[in-house]
């Protein structure tokens, strides 16, 4: 896996750009944001051990928010060539894959039923 050092205040990875990688944030601490109503909105923490751009590696569709280093990082680049052979490895990367992308689905469904969205 490829290493990345990332500054503080440096945009690691923008809403709507195309991605097929996913990352692993070795150390740091990182903002994920969203934009809503043309406003940049603050809609997640990463921490230290937190997988993230997960979506992409499986999709290889575009980013679905953006993610801003708020301390200095250091980030493992999982790419779709060498995920295979990461679970092969270690079948807990998968396992962790999966709960993170159920969780963020989770708090997703949570988000939606908070503004109470007018149906058809």
């Amino acid at each position: 896996m490829d290493t990345i050092e990332v500054k503080r205040g440096k945009v690691f990875l923008k809403e709507g750009e195309y991605g097929s990688d996913a990352y692993f944030l070795n150390s740091g601490r990182m903002d994920v944001l969203k934009i809503l109503n043309g406003n940049e909105v603050k809609i997640g923490e990463l921490l230290a051990g937190s997988i993230f751009g997960e979506i992409c590696l499986i999709d290889k569709q575009t980013r679905t928010s953006t993610v801003l280093a708020v301390e200095n990082c250091v980030i493992h680049k999982i790419n779709p060539t060498n995920i295979e052979t990461i679970i092969k490895k270690n079948p807990k990367i998968a396992l962790a894959i999966i709960r993170t992308l159920s969780s963020r689905f989770r708090s997703t469904l949570k988000l939606i039923d908070s503004k109470k969205l007018k149906t058809r």
